[in-house]
Parts: C-alpha cells; structure tokens; sequence
C-alpha cells in the first residue's frame, strides 16, 4: 500500500470521535507511544520522534520522497502533536514543546499562568488544527510550499534581473526545449520537473535548486513585461 493510501487506511481504522473539524481521532496506541517516548528519551527532532515511530509500528511515518506524502506525514504528526499539547496541559500531564528540531515533554509548572493550547495568536496551532488543510493540499502546494521555505533560507526574495542575456541564461538553466513557447504553465511544469530532481528535501543541492527558483522567477517576469 503507497504512502497516501495507507494514511488515509489508517484514519479510515480510527474509532468514531468528534475532535477539531472533522478530523480523525487520536489513536490511543499513538498517545500512548508519545509520552512513552518523551518520557523516556526526552527531546527529539521531528526526523528522529519520526524514526520511532515506525520502528513502533506507526509506518505512515516511513520518510518518503514523494513530496505530497512528505507533506501528510509531517502535518498529520503535527496535527497529533498539537491536540494532544492542548489535551495534556487540561489533563495535567505536561506542556508539550513543538518545533521540528525540538519536541519535548515539559512537567506542568506549579502555577500555570495560562493555557499553551489556549493562546489565539499562535498562527502555527491554527495551521495545523485545520485538518482541511490536509485534505486539500495536493502535489503543486506541497512544491509550492516547500519551494518558498527553501527560497526564503537560501537568500530571501529571489533578484530578478531582465537583461537578455539573464533570460537566455534562464532558459539554459532549466533546460528549456527549444520547440516550447514560454508560459506561465510551461515554466511552471518545467521547473517542477527539475525541482523533483534537484529539492534539498530529496537529497538534491541546496545552491543548484536556488539557481532554478530564481530562473523561474526570471522567466515568468519576462513573460509578464512581454
């Protein structure tokens, strides 16, 4: 079963509940591995709690390089980890620290002064609450999304420079067939091509994928002052 298909299994298999949006239930095998894991092993990276998990028998965990299940299998982890954040700090069991590079376990402090599940300004905890956003990112977002992320690391907005030669170079640089008009789609469709190949998240170069984003972006503003 591919990686998609046995996600969408696996919540298909949840008992019937009624938590955030329609989403599926936290399976109580799931919870009962986190805090086990934390507990025990205390902090871990999204990359490493990932790792336990399968080894745990959670398999829609098992990285992927296909970019759409790369994307589930991460938000559906988050998506988890901030309802139980919200359910353990009511429950008195701990403040759950999220971050990619960091989730831990933290004891609850003698006075809480306030719910970490409660702040209304956390525009990641409404992210990932929204399980719509799971149902409905496909495979163009998920590029899209980590595209940005990527860009945005490497060196911030992408410099556009349309001289001639910068768009022949462009062109050059993502092997653009000569018998192809320019479009905004077909600049699009050729860069993902690419970006499949060349991603940081798929083991590809980090430099020579920021080369590709600011061809792109050379060509389709190219198009637009034609």
């Amino acid at each position: 079963m591919t990686g998609p298909l046995r996600l969408c299994y696996i919540i298909a298999m949840l008992p019937e509940q009624t938590p955030t949006s329609g989403a599926p239930p936290i399976p109580p095998a799931f919870e009962h591995t986190l805090r086990t894991l934390l507990q025990n092993q205390g902090e871990l990276s999204e990359h490493q709690l990932m790792q336990r998990l399968v080894e745990a028998g959670f398999e829609q965990f098992q990285p992927s390089l296909d970019p759409l299940h790369l994307f589930q299998s991460h938000f559906m982890l988050f998506h988890l980890l901030y309802r139980l954040r919200d359910q353990w700090w009511t429950d008195g069991i701990g403040q759950l620290e999220i971050h990619t590079l960091s989730i831990h376990l933290v004891p609850m402090p003698e006075q809480p002064a306030f719910s970490p599940g409660l702040v209304k300004n956390d525009p990641l905890r409404a992210y990932y609450l929204d399980f719509d956003e799971y149902r409905d990112t496909q495979e163009d977002d998920v590029i899209d999304l980590l595209t940005d992320f990527w860009q945005r690391l490497a060196a911030g907005p992408v410099p556009v420079t349309l001289t001639p030669q910068a768009v022949e170079q462009a062109k050059q640089t993502l092997h653009w067939p000569q018998d192809t008009e320019l479009s905004e789609r077909s600049i699009q469709q050729q860069y993902r091509r690419l970006s499949q190949k060349h991603h940081p998240d798929k083991g590809g170069d980090a430099d020579t994928f920021h080369t590709l984003t600011e061809a792109r972006a050379i060509l389709l503003r190219h198009i637009q002052r034609a």
